[in-house]
């Protein structure tokens, strides 16, 4: 089982390259130290620097790239359109991105990841990207994702994805959490159709969107 926080991302320029490889990436020492495994795994295996950054490219468009610096130290850069930026310095969500497809890419076939808000710094369009690839990983290396969100593009390209037939209902469960008036939570698992339908909505998620739609239609209309 492997954990991907809330609290991730690269926050130095560069970093003191590790000894080895570490196989167990993980935050139990601090996320100084998680820093480091990230950096050090990153430039110690060129293939899992090659599939994060093609991931990467695909969900916000830049790719990545390490490079060993005087001292040996480490520097994670962002690979634009534009030219090359340290990831610390990138304002797409990537950096955020990175401990996530690095647990994703590197856990053994049939592993257990948890996530934390995987939609955390990214544009719309790039959490729904990012539901199709986390999807596709998870399926390809027959990994259980649990995940914890807020974001209704990440929902509803999962969603999409059963309505499409390229994931299905058994393969997708949602539970919402509510608390009462006594503030006991409560877990209720939601019903999903073959078709990508939830049976009886989802309080707070899509109809929260729907409100302000009309309520802006509304305004639009009075003005």
């Amino acid at each position: 089982m492997a954990l991907v926080p809330a609290t991730r991302g690269l926050v130095r320029p560069r970093y003191n390259l590790g000894s080895q490889k570490v196989d167990d990436v993980s935050a139990v020492r601090g996320l100084s130290e998680l820093e480091v495994q990230i950096a050090t795994n990153l430039a110690y295996s060129r293939y899992t620097e090659e599939r994060i950054s093609e991931l990467l490219r695909r969900i916000t468009g830049i790719g990545l790239r390490t490079d060993i610096v005087p001292s040996q130290a480490v520097e994670v850069i962002g690979l634009t359109n534009t030219g090359e930026v340290n990831m610390v310095m990138e304002g797409f969500g990537s950096n955020a991105l990175i401990l996530l497809l690095l647990q994703l890419v590197t856990t053994i076939n049939g592993a257990t990841l948890m996530i934390e808000e995987p939609e955390i710094h990214l544009h719309p369009r790039a959490q729904a990207e990012l539901a199709s690839v986390l999807s596709e990983e998870a399926k390809a290396g027959s990994k259980q994702l649990i995940m914890t969100t807020h974001s209704e593009h990440i929902l509803g390209r999962l969603l999409t994805l059963v309505a499409e037939k390229k994931l299905s209902k058994e393969e997708l469960a949602i539970y919402a959490f509510e608390k009462d008036a006594e503030g006991v939570c409560t877990a209720i698992e939601i019903e999903v159709t073959d078709d990508g339908r939830v049976k009886g909505g989802l309080k707070d998620f899509f109809e929260t969107e729907l409100e302000e739609l009309n309520r802006y239609m509304k305004a639009l209309q009075s003005s």
